[in-house]
């Protein structure tokens, strides 16, 4: 009986321990708004992974989620669309990564020429990076209006949406 005893404590204690962990490197948010539809809708919840940004880099699609870049200082988002050394052309509605066209948010040929797009070239340690929506009347808060992002500004990598 004593033995028995004596493993539901550790039982106990390690499960208080990979809880803890998981408190520190796991995060649950709930979406707000509609700057990441259709991938994720206003209201669905994601879970979030700070270990990963530890273990592996940040690359082209990972969805991620960036804290103090806005004067509200919200977290957002968004989705890793450039990564360091990469060339961005971009304005409201158009995104283009080292000349391939990314994000075309209007139907009208003549929305821009090519130099009436900002261009950058994105230096170590910063990323860009958009919502997936390409409603072209919602105001952008991504990288096309506070700009590129650095790495120290990106928290977690999401893991899945439930």
């Amino acid at each position: 009986m004593y033995a028995l005893i004596i493993l539901f404590r550790r039982l106990y204690a390690a499960t208080y321990f990979i809880l803890i962990i998981l408190r520190v490197l796991l995060k649950r948010v709930q979406v707000v708004g509609w700057s990441m539809y259709p991938t994720f809708h206003n209201g669905d919840t994601l879970f979030l992974y700070r270990f990963g940004l530890i273990l592996h880099r940040i690359n082209y699609g990972d969805i991620v989620l960036v804290e103090g870049i806005t004067y509200t200082n919200l977290p957002l988002i968004k989705r890793v669309v450039g990564t360091p050394g990469d060339v961005v052309e971009f304005n409201e509605f158009i995104v283009r990564i080292n000349g391939s066209t990314i994000l075309n948010g209007s139907n009208e040929s003549n929305v821009y020429k090519s130099s009436d797009l900002h261009k950058i070239v994105l230096t170590n340690y910063h990323y860009f990076v958009i919502g997936d929506a390409e409603f072209s009347d919602v105001a952008v808060l991504d990288s096309r209006e506070f700009g590129p992002v650095h790495k120290d500004s990106i928290r977690y990598k999401t893991i899945t949406r439930y």
